[in-house]
C-alpha cells in the first residue's frame, strides 16, 4: 500500500507503528489516524503506542483510533496497569 501512495506522489512509509512514532520529534505531528490497527496490538504495545503518540502529536492535534470491534477495548482497559 505504501508503494501505491508513493507512486501517486504522496509521502508514505511502511514501518512498525511504535518504532515510527518513537522516532518522530516531540510535537511534530499535526494528527494521527489508525484505522483497524489497534485491535491487533497487545495491551503493553498499545500503551507504548499511545505514549509515543502523545509525545509526537502537537498540542490539540487529533488522534483517531477506529476499530471494527470496540468490545476489544474492554479487555485492554479493564485490567489495571501500574507505571513503575
Amino acid at each position: 500500500m505504501a508503494s501505491v501512495c508513493v507512486e501517486r506522489g504522496l509521502r508514505a512509509e511502511q514501518a512498525d507503528a511504535l518504532g515510527y512514532l518513537s522516532a518522530q520529534p516531540d510535537a511534530s505531528l499535526g494528527g494521527l489516524i489508525a484505522i483497524q490497527v489497534v485491535e491487533h496490538f497487545q495491551p503493553d504495545y498499545l500503551m507504548a503506542f499511545l505514549e509515543a503518540a502523545y509525545h509526537a502529536l502537537r498540542p490539540g492535534a487529533p488522534l483517531v483510533l477506529e476499530t471494527i470491534n470496540p468490545a476489544w477495548l474492554d479487555g485492554v482497559f479493564s485490567r489495571p496497569t501500574c507505571a513503575t
